[in-house]
């Protein structure tokens, strides 16, 4: 049944879409046409569907392929056991997982949903009453069950900090991992990365309404140029902008600190280092408890 060879299952917001774009130049990778598929999250019956899946996959004889779709790490969203649908899918799997800075990761995460239209609060309000802010940055919580079920020689942990400080490095790393030659890397200077800051994006609002079935009854009946005109008037009527990004007061960063404090630490055991690119506050209650539950 398998024939998808690895996958990046990175934190949103955390580099999955440029570390995916650049190991796309790879002659020897075969990415899924689309690049966010979801598949096992969020397709029920998933082994009844999974010709539709193997459709997004060209690869020529020899070519690994690999998807990324950050919905594999936003337990306990969509398939609670994501992890156990991609074993009995592949047991060979590969599994890359990208972490950024927590507080860095969050606030990515509201930007963009917030340009979306999924939200209107501020940032503090959004992260205080909508779990997944911070329930996809608990790094650890997210990635147990893969360690667990594949084994941590099947698991590759990175900080998106740490790849964009020696992307050369890192992506030697990948091919070792991947077992491809780096030699045959293009150039992986030149990338898109997403950005939110003076940028725009579709919002939720007029893909619902696309989508809906007597809008697109509707749709079939209007000239093409109509269309066209009515679509760019409702992007205009929704599209929304951010010139910089939201701050976060010291009190709500000590806070959100806490409630990740414990994965962060795990995640440091893990990687076997400090993760100094993080300038953790090491004298957060849930560090200061760990330290006494050593002495």
């Amino acid at each position: 049944m398998s024939f998808v060879d690895f996958m990046i299952i990175g934190a949103m917001k955390s580099g999955t879409t440029t570390l995916a774009n650049m190991l796309s130049q790879h002659p020897d990778i075969c990415f899924s046409r689309k690049k966010e598929p979801h598949f096992f999250s969020k397709t029920e019956n998933w082994q009844l569907n999974i010709d539709d899946y193997r459709a997004l996959y060209t690869p020529t004889e020899g070519k690994l392929c690999g998807e990324a779709s950050t919905s594999y790490a936003c337990y306990p969203e969509f398939n609670k056991t994501t992890y156990k649908s991609l074993y009995e899918f592949n047991p060979e799997l590969k599994i890359i997982y990208v972490m950024r800075h927590p507080i860095d990761r969050m606030v990515s995460h509201y930007m963009h949903t917030y340009l979306r239209g999924y939200i209107n609060s501020s940032f503090e309000e959004a992260v205080m009453h909508h779990p997944s802010y911070v329930n996809r940055t608990r790094y650890f919580t997210q990635i147990k069950p893969y360690l667990e079920c594949f084994g941590p020689e099947r698991v590759f942990l990175l900080t998106f900090e740490e790849f964009l400080s020696d992307k050369q490095a890192v992506l030697q790393r990948i091919a070792s991992f991947l077992e491809i030659d780096y030699s045959r890397m293009s150039d992986f200077e030149d990338v898109h990365r997403n950005k939110s800051i003076g940028s725009s994006k579709k919002s939720i609002k007029i893909e619902q309404l696309r989508s809906a079935r007597w809008t697109k009854q509707v749709r079939s009946l209007l000239p093409t140029t109509l269309k066209k005109n009515l679509y760019e008037l409702l992007h205009r009527m929704t599209v929304r902008t951010l010139d910089e990004k939201p701050s976060v007061s010291e009190n709500l960063n000590k806070v959100l600190w806490d409630l990740v404090m414990l994965d962060v630490l795990e995640i440091e055991k893990l990687m076997q280092r400090e993760l100094v690119e993080w300038n953790i506050p090491r004298s957060s209650p849930a560090h200061l408890e760990m330290i006494d539950s050593k002495a």
